[in-house]
């Protein structure tokens, strides 16, 4: 499975055309679903452009881009530092009314174990963000991880043989969990291809746009994020043929 990560909190320039708007998110979410993506990760906006968890801009959002791209599996962001009390994000997050299909939730994020709990209680999916060996030990110990919809392994080091070593340390724990959850790999900046190939070789699912990279596997500075998922299928479908 491949997901594109539309925009997380990248600015919009007039270099990048990182979408942030539920318009322009809908009509990327369309693009990248022409390109051979599955699933959307998106960080919702409000109207002032800063990302929100707020009930009536995810629903805004939400809507918006399921009229665009039917039947696309589309996911939030609920990262700590989008509201910072635990309390006011909690009960954000708890009058959700539009639901994404799924949200990601850091482990190593205060309140993390609640927010899963809220979301799990509500029908959507946990995408559960471990950054380090740490943070596999740390899930360990939720009692509903059994329930969680997959592990989402983000490797936030640029440095691709820095990022293998902490993916490779990151695999070591999860190897001993009780019970086994789907994975999807990804990486940040300098180490995304190199994780995007790791994780066909291994087939997790992974994933690639604007949120986590700028520049296409040679260099060069992608147009959009539907030439960034157009590169990542290019590469995933490399590997698997050649097996």
């Amino acid at each position: 499975m491949l997901q594109a990560c539309l925009n997380g909190g990248r600015p919009k320039s007039e270099e990048i055309a990182v979408p942030t708007t539920p318009e322009e998110l809908a009509e990327d979410a369309k693009a990248v679903r022409a390109a051979g993506a599955d699933e959307l990760h998106v960080h919702p906006r409000n109207s002032n452009g800063d990302e929100t968890l707020d009930p009536d801009d995810i629903a805004r959002c939400m809507s918006t881009i399921r009229d665009a791209a039917p039947k696309m599996s589309v996911g939030v962001s609920t990262g700590e530092w989008i509201t910072p009390d635990l309390g006011s994000r909690l009960e954000q997050i708890e009058h959700w009314h539009v639901l994404p299909d799924y949200a990601s939730v850091n482990i190593k994020e205060s309140g993390a174990f609640g927010t899963m709990d809220i979301l799990l209680s509500k029908g959507i999916g946990v995408e559960v963000g471990i950054w380090s060996a740490e943070d596999a030990e740390r899930f360990r110990a939720f009692s509903n991880g059994p329930d969680c919809l997959r592990i989402l392994i983000e490797m936030t080091s640029g440095d691709p043989k820095s990022a293998m070593a902490e993916y490779q340390a990151v695999m070591k724990i999860l190897s001993t969990y009780p019970f086994k959850l789907p994975i999807l790999l990804h990486g940040n900046s300098g180490s995304v291809w190199t994780m995007i190939r790791e994780a066909a070789q291994q087939d997790f699912s992974t994933r690639v746009g604007f949120e986590d990279i700028y520049a296409l596997p040679n260099g060069d500075a992608a147009t959009s994020n539907a030439a960034l998922v157009a590169e990542a299928i290019k590469i995933i479908h490399e590997i698997h043929d050649g097996r």
